[in-house]
């Protein structure tokens, strides 16, 4: 039976055989035998009846007639499992049979707490319960109710019960990001469900990158809660028509073999940083042709995730030079303004000594 529940010990006579006129003892066999209840001379006699039961037994006494002692336990407690003896008699012989009680006790919900990620690129699921008795099962289900392979259960008894924690290392099952912890006693199930959205995430800068030709720029990649990447592979590249590599860290080191030509010795990754989630890409010595798409990709074994990001490579052109062209009709001084090399192109403004725009 369950905590909490009530529950029938059965005890009959056989032919039914009328009881009205016996007695009918229940008493549990422990230490001190402590009186359950008692039935005698027509009536419960319960003035010795143990403190832990009072007010919680009955006996059917309309059913007596038909040979039925059995007892009503109300309220079960964890105290009352245990054995118990049915002894009836009335003056010339007496009977008695014993019924054995367990009592379980249904735990909290389980709880799903995401603890981290592991080297492989997984993450790892772990599910607790507390106050059970007896200790339930602890099964891990995927999305299908499939039952997926996890670590043994963790199983620690204190005085509230059983506790329990199981965990699973789960990856990017792609259509499958739904999971089950279910806990299962003989008579009883629980079951808590957990949502990943996503277990590999690649975030980046949304606005353009604009810089300077000839400066350094870094495009920045970062895993989302700061999961390293020692581990994994970051690849940037180009989104051109050769989908050009621009750098590639793999295995724990550069892998720069077939690296396009024009990035040789300008790029590097952060690597004091991978282990905190920065693939960031560090492009030095910006040229024009820099400029466009590059995509960060990061991977491992299970689950990969890519951002991309735009590059504006701007030129500051030359000094401007200011040329006396010529006089026109009206007694004026013509004043040319050029400059060459700029991209984009530059707004020119003409001002006088007080730094007021003049038309031009």
């Amino acid at each position: 039976a369950v905590a909490g529940e009530d529950l029938v010990l059965p005890c009959f006579l056989k032919a039914k055989t009328s009881a009205v006129d016996m007695t009918v003892e229940w008493y549990k066999p422990d230490r001190d035998n402590s009186l359950v209840h008692l039935y005698k001379d027509h009536e419960d006699t319960n003035e010795n009846q143990a403190q832990t039961y009072r007010g919680r037994t009955s006996v059917f006494k309309e059913d007596l007639q038909n040979g039925n002692t059995s007892l009503k336990l109300s309220a079960i407690r964890v105290s009352d499992e245990g054995e118990y003896r049915c002894l009836v008699e009335d003056k010339s012989m007496s009977n008695e049979t014993t019924v054995h009680v367990i009592v379980e006790v249904q735990g909290s919900p389980p709880v799903i707490m995401m603890e981290s990620y592991d080297n492989s690129g997984g993450i790892n699921l772990v599910c607790e319960s507390r106050g059970w008795k007896p200790e339930p099962e602890v099964l891990w289900l995927d999305r299908e109710g499939v039952t997926l392979p996890a670590e043994e259960t963790q199983i620690h008894r204190d005085a509230e019960g059983f506790s329990v924690k199981r965990q699973i290392t789960v990856y990017d099952y792609r259509d499958s990001n739904r999971f089950y912890c279910r806990l299962l006693q003989k008579h009883h199930m629980m079951e808590t469900e957990v949502i990943i959205n996503k277990l590999l995430q690649v975030v980046g800068s949304e606005a353009p990158l604009i810089a300077v030709a000839g400066e350094d720029l870094v495009l920045p990649c970062f895993i989302k809660a700061k999961t390293s990447a020692v581990d994994m592979t970051v690849e940037w590249y180009k989104l051109d028509r050769e989908n050009s590599l621009v750098h590639l860290y793999k295995d724990h080191d550069d892998a720069n073999e077939n690296q396009a030509q024009t990035y040789r010795g300008r790029t590097s990754v952060f690597k004091e940083e991978l282990q905190k989630g920065n693939a960031s890409l560090k492009l030095s010595a910006l040229r024009v042709s820099d400029e466009g798409d590059y995509k960060c990709l990061v991977e491992n074994k299970s689950m990969s995730d890519e951002i991309t990001v735009h590059v504006i490579v701007e030129v500051q052109g030359s000094q401007p030079v200011i040329t006396m062209e010529s006089y026109d009709n009206s007694g004026g001084i013509n004043l040319v303004c050029e400059s060459r090399g700029w991209k984009p192109e530059p707004e020119v403004l003409w001002l006088d000594r007080e730094g007021d725009i003049l038309p031009a």
